[in-house]
């Protein structure tokens, strides 16, 4: 039995859980398949959920090169509510908060060392 079957759904699935509270983590956003390794689904079943919740407003993409990345929306009128809401919610699922923690998001300077 996974950990999402002993957790409630708080938005309405345990992916869309997963995907908000990994994009609350995110300061500039992420594309869809790194937003799936990220949380361990597959990226279709995470691009359903990000175009659901673009339809509704609470995500926004934007191109960068040939890849779309996925923020949460800042202008949607929850966004400050939802935001304290998904902090909150990162302590529920710590694998999450760790992989972010463990993703650069800023590219590494060249020929520098690890």
């Amino acid at each position: 039995m996974r950990r999402d079957d002993l957790r409630p759904a708080l938005f309405g699935t345990a992916i869309r859980d997963r995907v908000l509270t990994r994009l609350a983590l995110s300061e500039n956003g992420l594309h869809v398949r790194e937003l799936a390794r990220q949380i361990e689904a597959s990226p279709n079943a995470v691009h359903r959920v990000v175009i659901a919740l673009e339809r509704a407003g609470v995500v926004v993409s934007r191109p960068v090169g040939s890849t779309r990345l996925v923020l949460l929306n800042r202008r949607w009128y929850g966004a400050v509510e939802l935001r304290a809401l998904l902090d909150r919610l990162v302590a529920a699922y710590p694998e999450i908060r760790d992989r972010a923690r463990a993703f650069r998001e800023r590219p590494r300077r060249i020929g520098k060392p690890l």
